[in-house]
């Protein structure tokens, strides 16, 4: 597992956006973001350590403020109980590789500006992450490290805890000891043996899903047609016929096909005049065409000031107008394809870090469920951003 640590009102941003492209490389199930997600009553020391026992990398997100200075003189950092400092040194102790995570340009902290039990922190091998241009030209140096780093650990030959102790001396805590690194299989997470009530609900998975399969061959055409009767053609998405902000139509506009609006045919006069202008074609996600051709538009120094998405022929399909960056540093953030409660998760951290909505859409799934598409830009960069919006969108 990768463990990405960060101090939430210094790198929000630029983690969310590290955590998906990880995920997108080794798999959500594989990349963990979250150490300070703890539940009630729970010592936070041990929900801490019992996430560095899983791990094989951490990534130390570094921003401007990692130190967390609260004063003068006060600072998170010197805190025993401070989430960061427990775990980089729950990382140190244990022997897992840390990364620090440069942000722009961040320097890297001396080791006499950390307590003494992390300044080996200091002399890790850091990258610098570009949170403009390059940042996906970093972003994949770091993902070839880390190969390296899991590469390297599943070729280690396992040493017993006796033979360990026998070679480090008493009290030495050694990598190759961790119990999560012997369970762990090369390529995932940990394997766990079935036993026949396992077995059985597999098997029961299996037919449930050869049912719904024939079902929807069998009358997938009957549905389809009675649901266009009273729809909007899935090809050109309806935008939401409720304004978020009546005083910025702009934010209306940029909402698409959502169930009230589909199921009633109605449109917004504004959103009808530009719904085709600017847009990219309609691309599928499953096999990431539409990440790459959103990676090429950023890399080439353009930004989305609208997201669509829509159910089309039972998958979902993306499109976006991008436009150029007002200037170099300019910062924002996107989002496509989430759930309603990882797009509230996320949208709450971003306001806390200082990001406002500069557009938002919504589609149904086929299930019913609400999948967000959305764009937030710092807030002081928010006028700028407006402005391209005002002349492509209109």
């Amino acid at each position: 597992m990768i463990a990405i640590s960060y101090r939430r009102e210094d790198s929000t941003p630029v983690a969310g956006r590290l955590q998906d492209r990880l995920s997108t490389e080794f798999g959500v199930e594989n990349v963990f973001m979250d150490f300070d997600s703890i539940p009630y009553g729970v010592d936070f020391r041990e929900h801490i350590k019992r996430t560095l026992e899983r791990a094989d990398v951490v990534v130390a997100v570094v921003g401007p403020a990692w130190l967390g200075r609260q004063g003068e003189v006060s600072r998170r950092i010197d805190d025993p109980s401070d989430f960061v400092r427990l775990e980089i040194a729950g990382a140190l102790q244990r022997g897992i590789p840390v990364i620090p995570i440069l942000v722009d340009n961040t320097p890297m902290p001396k080791p006499d500006a950390l307590p003494a039990e992390i300044q080996g922190f200091a002399f890790r091998n850091a990258l610098v992450l570009d949170t403009g241009i390059d940042f996906h030209h970093h972003a994949d140096r770091l993902i070839a490290g880390i190969r390296v780093l899991l590469k390297n650990a599943t070729a280690t030959p396992a040493i017993t805890q006796a033979e360990s102790a026998k070679k480090a001396g008493p009290g030495t805590i050694t990598p190759t000891a961790r119990p999560a690194a012997r369970a762990r299989t090369a390529n995932g997470p940990h394997r766990f043996d079935l036993n026949r009530k396992q077995i059985v609900l597999a098997c029961g998975l299996v037919v449930f899903l050869v049912v719904c399969y024939l079902g929807i061959m069998l009358f997938g055409d009957r549905m389809w047609s009675n649901r266009a009767a009273r729809s909007v053609s899935a090809s050109t998405p309806a935008p939401s016929a409720t304004a978020t902000e009546t005083a910025t139509p702009l934010v209306a506009a940029t909402r698409a096909p959502s169930s009230p609006s589909m199921e009633s045919g109605s449109t917004s006069p504004v959103a009808t005049a530009h719904s085709e202008a600017g847009f990219c074609s309609w691309m599928a996600n499953d096999n990431g065409q539409f990440n790459s051709f959103f990676d090429q538009q950023n890399d080439a120094g353009s930004f989305p000031v609208l997201i669509e998405g829509r159910l089309h022929n039972g998958e979902r399909e993306y499109r976006a107008i991008f436009v150029t960056k007002p200037f170099r540093q300019f910062n924002y953030y996107a989002c496509w394809g989430y759930s309603p409660r990882k797009y509230e998760q996320y949208n709450s951290r971003l306001k806390g870090a200082g990001y406002d909505i500069l557009s938002q859409q919504t589609f149904e799934d086929v299930v019913g469920n609400k999948i967000y598409q959305s764009v937030w830009v710092r807030s002081d960069h928010m006028p700028a951003a407006k402005e391209c919006l005002k002349r492509t969108v209109r």
